[in-house]
């Protein structure tokens, strides 16, 4: 007796078993022995007399013994098989695709058929992945062209619907002067359109001004002629464009304005009284103190540390011992601007001609000149209280 390998499940049974005990897959030969002769390995290689031809078995009526499990890969066929055949009958009706691509999937995987023509386990498994794969693409296309296909009869019989009534409606009130009724009907169109132009241009002009007037009059002390004398002054004297409140008031008759990105203290009731950005007071009693292009003319932006590294030079070049200055940081001086003109003021520790270190406030008015390349002139300076130069009023 001598062990062999299985080609179904790798496992090893004796040569003489008519089918492996373990997957039932048959042998396809048996050593058959006579019912005396001993079966010892001996006897049996030294006596070839005895020995009697290998005959195949009788597959067809082999039969598994009662009670034997099926192994855990044939499972898992049959569930496969059986899942496959599943999705292809109840697609059959949606998609005739999905259905030739999943029968085939549940034939091949099926252990009887894997049993009788000897298929690798390794090409169904293969064949079913790709299948599904196929089968899970082609079931949401199916869905959705069904989705489709509905909204596009829904709205194809709504159309028809439509249209009976029209024609219906068209046999009902047509009268044979049609010269005239196309005539009435050129004209209310010219009409129509004349007065959607009309609205459209109305809007285009009233919209800023409109939106402003309503913002300030939902305050019950704000009249609307004040509201629109207001909007005049910011926009005609003072030079603002884009214009938006952003508060009520509160209460009050002080009204926070955005105009082109400045912000903007408004004062008004039955009057515009005041307007103010910042520490400058912009509009007061009917006056016109200063406008948009003066507050651009003195807005110092982002070149603060320009005028800053400008003005420790033009101070440093006047003291006894620049080397021992010890300037006033960036945020505790005060710079204003006004066009070309820039006044930094601050304070300096710096040495004396005896060695000891002095404090002095320090203002130093300059004349820009280019300021990428730090091109400057000084104006004035103010060290102490000894002065240089003529001081430029930049207010």
């Amino acid at each position: 007796m001598a062990l062999i390998k299985c080609p179904e499940c790798g496992k090893e049974f004796s040569n003489r078993a008519a089918a492996c005990p373990n997957c039932g897959c048959p042998n396809d030969f048996v050593n058959c022995t006579p019912n005396n002769q001993s079966t010892d390995n001996t006897s049996f290689e030294n006596d070839t007399s005895k020995t009697k031809k290998l005959s195949m078995p009788d597959v067809k009526n082999y039969k598994k013994e009662k009670g034997a499990k099926l192994p855990l890969k044939s499972l898992v066929l049959w569930g496969l098989s059986i899942f496959m055949a599943l999705t292809a009958i109840l697609f059959v009706s949606d998609s005739v695709l999905t259905f030739i691509f999943a029968l085939p999937a549940a034939i091949i995987c099926n252990p009887l058929f894997l049993k009788k023509f000897h298929i690798k386990r390794v090409i169904s498994i293969s064949a079913f992945i790709v299948l599904f794969l196929l089968t899970a693409n082609f079931v949401p296309t199916t869905v959705e062209q069904k989705q489709q296909s509905a909204s596009i009869k829904e709205t194809e019989s709504k159309i028809h619907e439509i249209e009976s009534e029209s024609i219906l409606f068209t046999e009902t009130e047509s009268t044979p002067i049609s010269e005239s009724s196309s005539d009435v009907t050129s004209e209310m169109q010219t009409i129509v359109s004349t007065d959607i132009s009309e609205t459209e241009t109305e809007t285009i002009v009233k919209s800023a001004e409109d939106t402003f007037v309503d913002s300030l009059t939902q305050n019950p002390f704000v009249t609307v002629e004040a509201a629109k004398e207001a909007y005049s002054i910011l926009t005609q004297d003072l030079g603002f464009e884009d214009i938006s409140v952003e508060n009520d008031g509160n209460g009050t008759t002080l009204f926070k304005v955005n105009a082109d990105g400045y912000t903007l203290k408004l004062t008004v009731s039955d009057k515009p009284y005041m307007i103010i950005c910042g520490d400058y007071n912009l509009y007061q009693n009917a006056t016109i103190n200063y406008t948009k292009q003066d507050l651009e003319n003195r807005n110092v932006g982002d070149n603060a540390a320009n005028y800053y590294v400008m003005a420790k030079e033009a101070v440093s070049s006047t003291l006894t011992n620049p080397s021992s200055a010890v300037f006033s940081s960036l945020e505790n001086c005060q710079i204003a601007r006004n066009g070309e003109y820039v006044v930094v003021k601050g304070y300096v520790d710096a040495a004396n001609s005896f060695n000891a270190q002095i404090r002095n406030d320090f203002l130093v008015e300059l004349k820009i000149i280019d300021l990428s390349s730090y091109s400057y002139e000084v104006v004035y300076l103010n060290i102490g209280g000894e002065s240089t130069g003529t001081y430029v009023d930049i207010k």
